[in-house]
């Protein structure tokens, strides 16, 4: 036996609350939730980010826990020398498993799916995310084990996706980061304080909100149904992604509410002094439509959500949200508030990052 760290939740909060941990990363594999009365223990694994909830942990006794799920068929199939080499951290969408494999893998790749296929379970699909590519910037995948069907249906926080992955970008690792401006926009339009966004601003009930990049509609579809927003629109150049958005908005049942768009965004995206708050989730090119963005948000009051790849010591030390800052008092948003943060690593050096920018 041994002693381990887990967070409580009230019984009628513990779905959502452990697909919100999923999503941050913070449960702990290989551990069990405990129910006890009203109330359900999930193990979690980092502390820190339990605190800006104020949500109450303990430790609880627990027998030893097994690896990873999938550890160890993966090291039976891996001779020794070569198990460091594997990557431990996969993406789920739906059905389907997303790993990336080095070189030096390659011939075990079939032995490898076959393994992760048993140890996962509702995974029918293995694929290799080799890279993106295309004016769409959408994955090039290769399956290495199960069924080739690379179209799927994601939940997330209740909401239902359904996308091709050859044909529309779609990364499950964002889901934290999605649900934290959903708070934070279902805050502003109730009126009240969002402590784990300063840069947030607060708004009139039902925000007018546009997600300049978006995809099968993530954002702005959670927005739409979980945030409170009253006007969502929608923009995206990647015309089998508008597809799958318009299908999805209706799934989530939020037509009245969300207004997808396609085309480039320059030319779509019309509106001026209009957005209570906008979504830039282009890693690789936000800052080249950070006027746009600018220009559609409301003068006097508004947020921005700005993703972008950057070194990790650029977030941490400041040098990022000072760029981001002296952009946009170039822009007219002299004092305008950022804060930035880590959304996750990329590779050794680069990390994807979140910078929250408010003013009014």
């Amino acid at each position: 036996m041994s002693r381990h760290l887990f967070v409580k939740i009230p019984k009628a909060e513990a779905q959502l609350w452990q697909e919100r941990l999923r999503a941050a990363g913070v449960l702990e594999r290989g551990l069990k939730a405990q129910r006890e009365g009203d109330l359900v223990h999930f193990p979690v694994h980092d502390a820190e980010y339990l605190k800006k909830f104020n949500l109450e942990t303990s430790l609880r006794e627990v027998e030893e826990y097994p690896a990873p799920r999938g550890t160890e068929a993966v090291d039976e199939v891996l001779p020794e020398e070569l198990r460091p080499l594997m990557v431990r951290a996969y993406d789920r969408v739906g059905h389907i498993l997303l790993l990336r494999l080095p070189e030096e893998l390659a011939e075990y790749e079939t032995a490898l799916a076959q393994a992760l296929l048993k140890a996962h379970k509702g995974v029918r699909t293995v694929a290799v995310d080799e890279r993106v590519e295309g004016p769409y910037r959408v994955r090039k995948l290769k399956v290495i084990g199960g069924e080739p069907d690379l179209r799927t249906e994601h939940r997330e926080f209740g909401l239902r996706f359904r996308m091709d992955l050859r044909k529309a970008y779609f990364s499950p690792r964002l889901a934290s980061e999605r649900d934290r401006v959903v708070q934070a926009a279902k805050a502003s339009s109730s009126m009240e304080s969002v402590p784990a966004s300063p840069a947030s601003t607060a708004s009139k009930k039902g925000e007018r909100i546009v997600d300049m990049f978006a995809g099968v509609g993530p954002f702005a579809i959670g927005l739409a149904r979980r945030g409170g927003a009253g006007r969502v629109i929608a923009c995206d150049l990647n015309p089998d992604a508008v597809s799958d958005m318009e299908t999805n908005i209706m799934l989530n049942r939020v037509e009245s509410i969300v207004e997808p768009r396609l085309g480039d965004v320059a030319e779509t995206l019309t509106e001026r002094d209009w957005a209570d708050r906008v979504v830039l989730n282009h890693p690789t090119a936000s800052l080249d439509f950070l006027e746009l963005a600018v220009g559609a948000a409301k003068q006097e009051a508004a947020t921005l959500h700005l993703y972008v790849m950057a070194e990790r010591t650029e977030v941490e030390d400041g040098i990022l949200m000072t760029n981001i800052k002296e952009r946009l008092a170039e822009l007219g948003r002299v004092g305008t508030r950022v804060d930035c943060h880590i959304v996750h690593g990329y590779s050794t050096t680069t990390v994807m990052a979140a910078a929250w920018c408010g003013w009014g």
